[in-house]
């Protein structure tokens, strides 16, 4: 699968390629015959933090050296139109672009993606919030690295959501945001990906990982609200491990506010148990 993501990367004198190994199983991965170490075009850090992809994004940042920056997962690939758009808008004045993007699953069906509302939405309105708060995934974006650079910016080592934080900030940060109505990538979407894992760990990291994200916005003064995607989350984490979810729920009382946190249990009970609410 990383074959495939490097062999839809143009080879180009002005594209510098990273790939960044953060502690692969040797039982899983051939390091003998490790994708991409025999093209010149391409450069390879084993890292052996074992971090998770946030970290590996970190490291690979350290490294890139260009105007624009972009990433991709190893089970991902972009389009053949990938050479065209760099030449097209090589020179935009944005801080970034934004393009679409499409999801398969094993065997080649196109899946819905969750993308495309928030995409079709800032298109047709002008108003970018759903893409500057909730658009959360980096690829099939060009940012400018300048951007992530004066800012500080990094993604948070976690496990689960380590791109939350990053696509907010950066998107945050952008004084000029353009959507290319093209579409630039594709999601593979595998049975055992971490997007479809439902463990109360994955719901657990992704709530606090809101938290964190609400914390951030109180911190600069931003009054977006962000509670109904972290009640989401902990509404998950109830529902599959409640120890743990009333363990947390004074500090979502504490980031919130008790008033609004009984007002999203309200909505939540009226949508998921509409008998026992109206009872």
């Amino acid at each position: 699968m990383l074959q495939r993501c490097l062999d839809s990367i143009p080879r180009r004198d002005d594209v510098q390629i990273i790939v960044v190994d953060d502690k692969s199983d040797p039982k899983q991965v051939d390091f003998n015959n490790f994708p991409g170490q025999n093209d010149s075009h391409v450069e390879i850090y084993f890292t052996k933090k074992g971090k998770g992809a946030g970290y590996a994004r970190n490291v690979g940042l350290e490294h890139a050296k260009g105007k624009w920056v972009l990433f991709a997962d190893s089970d991902d690939w972009y389009l053949d139109n990938l050479s065209e758009m760099m030449d097209k808008y090589a020179d935009f004045d944005s801080d970034m672009l934004i393009f679409r993007q499409m999801r398969v699953d094993a065997v080649g069906v196109i899946k819905p993606n969750i993308y495309d509302e928030k995409f079709d939405y800032a298109l047709k309105t002008g108003n970018m919030e759903k893409i500057i708060y909730s658009y959360s995934c980096p690829f099939a974006r060009f940012i400018r690295k300048d951007v992530i650079n004066t800012n500080s910016i990094k993604f948070q080592q976690v496990r689960y959501s380590n791109d939350v934080m990053f696509s907010l900030r950066v998107s945050l940060a952008a004084n000029k945001i353009e959507l290319i109505d093209r579409c630039l990538y594709c999601v593979y979407e595998s049975e055992n990906s971490l997007a479809r894992n439902n463990k109360w760990e994955n719901y657990y990291v992704r709530t606090k990982v809101a938290f964190d994200v609400c914390s951030y916005l109180k911190s600069i003064g931003n009054k977006y609200d962000y509670y109904p995607i972290l009640w989401a989350w902990y509404h998950k984490l109830l529902m599959s491990n409640k120890a743990v979810a009333f363990c947390l729920f004074p500090k979502l009382c504490c980031v919130i506010g008790l008033r609004r946190v009984t007002s999203l249990i309200r909505e939540s009970l009226k949508k998921d148990y509409p008998k026992y609410f109206n009872k």
